[in-house]
C-alpha cells in the first residue's frame, strides 16, 4: 500500500487474499474483492482477471455457488473483450466446476471441453471435471478420463490439482466397492493437505477415508465434506441443500438412511 501503484497493490492483494482463503480465513473474500475493484478502477485487465479467477476458485471450493456465478459472468465478459485467452480458458473450467457442483452435468461437460487444449493446469481441471461426470453417469470411458486427470495432476504437482483428481479416483473406487483403493489413493493426498493446512482438500479426502473406516480429525466444521466425514448427516444435508448441490445432497441422504439402518 505504501507504493502508489494500483497494479502492484491489486497483485499483492490477490496473493494475500488467496492465501487467506486457502487457510479457510473468511477475510480472504474481502481482500480479493478489494484486489478486483482496485484493478478494475485502474483499467488493469490482467490483474482483474487474476483476481476474478482466484476469487471464483475459492468460492467454488467452499460451495458458495451463487456468489461464484455472479463473479463468473463479469469475468468471462472481461476476458473475452480483452482477448485474454489463457484466463478465458481457466474461467471456462471454473464454470465447468460450477456445473459439476450443481449437478448440471451437460453444462459442466460443455464448459470443460473448452479447456482441453489449454495449458496443463487448466487442462487438468477440465479432465477432472469430465472424469467425475463420467463416473457419476457410469460411462465406460470414466476410467480412462480419471487416469488422464490423475497423471496430469501428478505432473503439475500442485495440491490444487492432485486433491480433486484423487477425490475423483476415490469416488470411483468407492462406487466399485474397492475400499482398499480408496485408502491407497486418498490417504497420501489427505496427509499432504493436512500438512499444508488446506481445509478444503483435507475435508473432501477425509470424507472418502471416513467412509472406508479410516479415522480423520481436525477438519473444518464449516465445510460440508467435513460434516459428512464426522457423520453429522443432517447438518451436511442442510449445507448441501443450501449450496444447491443436488448430487451431494442425495448422496448424503443415502448415507443418513444407511447409518440409521446400521443402528
Amino acid at each position: 500500500r505504501a507504493v502508489p501503484d494500483p497494479e502492484i497493490l491489486s497483485h499483492a492483494l490477490t496473493n494475500v487474499g488467496t492465501a487467506q482463503c486457502n487457510m479457510g480465513d473468511l477475510a480472504g473474500w474481502v481482500t480479493l474483492d478489494e484486489a478486483l475493484r482496485t484493478a478494475l478502477g485502474a483499467g488493469d485487465v490482467e490483474d482483474a482477471c487474476r483476481a476474478y479467477a482466484n476469487m471464483i476458485w475459492g468460492l467454488l471450493d467452499w460451495f458458495r455457488l451463487d456468489d461464484a456465478e455472479r463473479y463468473l459472468s463479469g469475468a468471462i465478459t472481461l476476458a473475452e473483450d480483452a482477448e485474454f485467452l489463457g484466463f478465458l480458458s481457466y474461467l471456462h473450467v471454473e464454470r465447468a466446476r460450477l456445473g459439476l457442483a450443481r449437478g448440471a452435468w451437460d453444462e459442466a461437460v460443455q464448459a470443460a471441453q473448452q479447456g482441453l487444449d489449454a495449458l496443463a493446469p487448466t487442462r487438468c481441471v477440465a479432465l477432472t471435471v469430465l472424469s467425475r461426470v463420467a463416473v457419476r453417469r457410469g460411462q465406460p470411458d470414466a476410467g480412462s478420463l480419471l487416469a488422464q486427470a490423475w497423471e496430469l495432476a501428478r505432473e503439475v504437482g500442485e495440491l490444487q490439482r492432485t486433491g480433486p483428481a484423487a477425490a475423483g479416483l476415490a469416488e470411483a473406487a468407492w462406487l466399485a466397492g474397492d475400499h482398499e483403493r480408496v485408502r491407497d489413493i486418498a490417504a497420501p493426498v489427505y496427509v499432504e493437505a493436512t500438512r499444508l493446512g488446506d481445509p478444503v482438500h483435507a475435508a473432501e479426502l477425509g470424507y472418502w477415508l471416513a467412509k472406508v473406516g479410516e479415522p480423520v480429525t481436525g477438519l473444518s466444521d464449516s465445510h460440508p465434506y467435513a460434516l459428512q466425514a464426522a457423520g453429522r448427516w443432517r447438518e451436511a444435508a442442510g449445507a448441501w441443500a443450501a449450496a444447491g448441490c443436488r448430487y451431494e445432497r442425495s448422496e448424503e441422504h443415502t448415507s443418513e438412511l444407511q447409518s440409521h439402518h446400521d443402528l
